[in-house]
């Protein structure tokens, strides 16, 4: 992990002293109607394009308390298949309902979750916006030997909160300072090519609201966590064109924010409130291919917030990996003329 850290840093510093040169753009290949640079973009968001993920999103939380060892709570998640649709500026994304392909077996164990993700973006020159919304209830302890005596690795039942659930909506707005050459959307949404390497550094702001509630035995009332935070990012990412039409694109994004907390629990009156300092750590690879109008590719991205409450130290990570497949259409003449008419009125 050092190695990897290393190399991210590494590639922060190296790229950042180019921010500069990025900026001297020749203006004879500028295409005015997307701001960019034709001689390292090829821009496609006129091709309706349509894909289908196949991805794993565990949304974890460790702690670690005094000299007691850590101990983590997840979901008992296993891949979800996801569909796409992006246009022009626009992105969207709904999970399937998990019934239709979900393996039961290890419920005994593990225990049930109960997702569901949906996922909006918008570009806006180089400004990007997304919305995110998620929804898991069913969590486990990963390490229930140190509290169940004799327990055996795939016999013994996992300790399991069936009615844990974790409910997120964040918002994040990012700024792409070098949009002109370097495309985020080529490993996002596919709607652009890279044609020569390029990156920018991206500042970003993450507003998110985090719900999270669970029974508790001997009282009728819920106990219930609400935060409210915003997160300040600043980081780098990369495109490297291996050769034509393959693209590896990585970034390393440190942030820092402050949260409201809300926190009830039935058997420890009154509700306490109080403000929560937060550390964050995001970083991501991307490798996707591109061949006439069928693309592919993998995702990789882990999400990090570290903050500390009493005597503990919690870390929630947000791990996602993804494979998926798409193709470009040409757009239907209708959809293409409603969206280009909200595209005049913005721009």
């Amino acid at each position: 992990m050092k190695a990897f850290l290393c190399f991210f840093i590494g590639l922060y510093g190296s790229f950042c002293f180019g921010q500069l040169d990025a900026n001297e753009t020749n203006r004879s290949l500028i295409d005015k109607t997307n701001g960019i640079d034709t001689a390292y973009i090829e821009d496609i968001s006129d091709k309706f394009i349509v894909k289908l993920n196949r991805d794993s999103k565990i949304d974890f939380y460790t702690i670690k308390t005094g000299g007691f060892p850590s101990v983590s709570i997840a979901p008992n998640t296993t891949n979800n298949f996801c569909f796409g649709l992006d246009y022009k500026f626009i992105g969207f994304s709904i999970g399937f309902p998990k019934k239709w392909y979900e393996n039961t077996d290890s419920h005994g164990l593990k225990g049930k979750t109960t997702a569901f993700s949906i996922g909006f973006s918008l570009f806006f020159n180089k400004f990007l916006q997304t919305f995110n919304y998620n929804m898991a209830k069913g969590y486990y302890i990963k390490e229930s030997e140190y509290f169940v005596p004799n327990w055996q690795e795939g016999i013994t039942p996992y300790i399991q909160f069936p009615n844990f659930k974790s409910t997120r909506f964040s918002t994040t707005t990012s700024y792409i300072m070098n949009g002109n050459k370097f495309s985020y959307r080529s490993f996002s949404q596919q709607t652009q090519i890279q044609k020569k390497s390029a990156g920018s550094l991206i500042p970003s702001l993450t507003n998110e609201y985090l719900y999270t509630s669970d029974n508790v035995e001997g009282f009728s009332d819920k106990k219930h966590k609400l935060k409210l935070s915003s997160t300040l990012f600043v980081g780098y990412q990369y495109n490297w064109v291996i050769i034509k039409n393959l693209n590896f694109s990585s970034g390393i994004f440190p942030g820092y924010g402050w949260g409201y907390v809300k926190n009830f629990e039935p058997d420890n009156l009154p509700e306490k409130t109080y403000w929560e300092e937060k550390w964050a750590l995001n970083f991501n690879a991307n490798l996707n291919y591109q061949w006439k109008n069928l693309f592919f590719g993998v995702q990789f991205s882990s999400l990090n917030h570290f903050t500390k409450e009493d005597d503990s130290k919690i870390n929630n990570t947000i791990n996602y990996e993804n494979i998926y497949i798409g193709y470009q259409f040409n757009s239907p003449k209708r959809i293409e003329k409603y969206v280009n008419w909200i595209e005049k009125k913005l721009f």
